[in-house]
């Protein structure tokens, strides 16, 4: 949670010395909030013992989708891997604290879904979507937030 709390503090002070340099005749570019639905989506999870996340995945397009979950740790080693595969308009909730018994360690970190195809290779869609719930079993109180969707780009 400390992590947390650090990293939007660090957001803070980045958005605070953007405004003041601003205010010195140079412009500064405007933040622009995350597409919520693309090709993959970036999710915050904590699989630690008193916690647990719900990550949830939609597929807003007409066809069957096969989705590829890394799940990396705070050092970004090799990432534990769970495939999804998602129907036409079909969403599914992922229980996080659920995958420790199957392999998933014992630790925050950020959870990437991207859609693939057979040969586990990314796909541009436009389909994918999802948010996630990171809930403390210790206190009952639990916090979340739409997934930070990113695009692929065509030769278009």
């Amino acid at each position: 949670m400390r992590r947390v709390i650090g990293m939007l503090l660090a957001v803070l002070v980045s958005v605070a010395s953007a405004a003041q340099a601003g205010e010195g005749g140079v412009s500064p570019l405007p933040l622009q909030t995350p597409d919520t639905i693309g090709d993959q989506v970036i999710f915050y999870y904590d699989a630690r013992a008193d916690f647990t996340t719900f990550i949830t995945l939609r597929n807003t397009g007409d066809d069957e989708l096969t989705v590829s979950v890394l799940y990396y740790g705070p050092t970004f080693s090799t990432p534990f891997s769970k495939a999804v595969t998602l129907p036409g308009g079909a969403l599914t909730i992922i229980d996080v604290g659920g995958l420790r018994g199957t392999g998933l360690p014992a630790q925050p970190g950020v959870a990437i879904a991207t859609a693939v195809n057979l040969a586990g290779q990314p796909i541009a869609t436009g389909a994918l979507t999802g948010n996630f719930t990171v809930a403390n079993l210790l206190t009952g109180s639990a916090f979340g937030a739409p997934g930070a969707a990113r695009s692929a780009f065509g030769d278009g």
